[in-house]
């Protein structure tokens, strides 16, 4: 659970590097974080229909954090 909400949340780290530089080069791309975002809603999904909380609570977090 921890390293699926790291995985989710490490593009966020460079969200300081942004702001600082004014600059979006070092932004991930578009792609990453809108397939990082669907694939936490088909894991999250996938969670629910089967009833397994392991799976959905990190993909729960992973949602926002796409």
């Amino acid at each position: 659970t921890v390293f699926t909400v790291i995985l989710y949340g490490s593009p966020l780290s460079v969200i300081r590097l942004v702001i600082h530089t004014k600059s979006v080069e070092f932004m991930p791309s578009f792609y990453f974080s809108l397939f990082a975002f669907l694939g936490s809603v088909l894991w999250m999904v996938y969670g629910a229909l089967s009833g397994d909380i392991l799976i959905m609570a990190p993909n729960f977090v992973g949602i926002p954090l796409g």
